[in-house]
């Protein structure tokens, strides 16, 4: 399940059911960040980073389940699928979904593109495919700088989705570093150095609390 989409209330809920059949029932827990995971429900569960899947694990796969359904992917398709899914396998799977709907059997030089989701399913399901949220933070930066070209907007934006990342005891050496580099940013003149520099920074202190905090264990 998506843990990080559930509602606070739905979280404790959710807390509250778990201590309850702790003898009998495991649960899985999916998020993409665990800033939104109450911190009750955090410390019930043993936290596993899962690295996005690569693009021949992508590609097993969607193999596998067409195997299964007795559909026939053509090479060239399922390469196309497996580029644009960039790293997200239920994209990959809605995708060799919506290109079989297009008519089986699939043609060799079948286009698989970014609209051919939602050109099937928005039809057929409220539920659309959730980007991954460095997507959207991307997009989000994007249109900011466009529409805005302010230098402390843009280190602003890094603060709020860096800091969503790091460990607790690394949040205000982060934000005091980013009122460092803000103030430099004013009296500099070449903001991309700063900027740079303000990355960097976050770096060294996002490694040296991981790594305190592995050694304590």
């Amino acid at each position: 399940m998506e843990a990080d989409q559930l509602t606070r209330d739905a979280q404790h809920a959710l807390r509250r059911t778990m201590e309850k059949y702790t003898m009998s029932c495991r649960l899985i827990l999916c998020s993409e960040s665990l800033s939104r995971i109450i911190e009750p429900l955090r410390s019930r569960c043993m936290v596993v980073r899962v690295a996005a899947p690569t693009d021949e694990e992508i590609k097993d796969v969607c193999l596998s389940v067409a195997e299964k359904v007795r559909l026939t992917v053509p090479d060239p398709v399922l390469e196309q699928i497996v580029t644009k899914s960039r790293g997200n396998l239920r994209r990959a799977l809605l995708s060799m979904e919506a290109v079989k709907r297009k008519g089986v059997p699939i043609k060799d030089n079948e286009q698989v593109s970014g609209a051919c989701i939602d050109a099937w399913f928005l039809p057929l399901t409220p539920v659309q495919v959730p980007e991954p949220e460095w997507e959207i933070y991307l997009r989000e930066t994007a249109d900011m700088m466009i529409k805005k070209q302010s230098n402390e907007t843009v280190l602003a934006y890094l603060l709020r989705y860096l800091i969503k990342r790091c460990p607790p005891s690394a949040i205000l050496e982060t934000v005091e570093m980013a009122a460092l580099y803000e103030h430099r940013l004013t009296r500099g003149q070449k903001a991309i150095i700063h900027l740079e520099a303000f990355v960097v920074a976050f770096m060294d202190i996002y490694l040296s609390a991981v790594s305190s905090k592995a050694m304590e264990k």
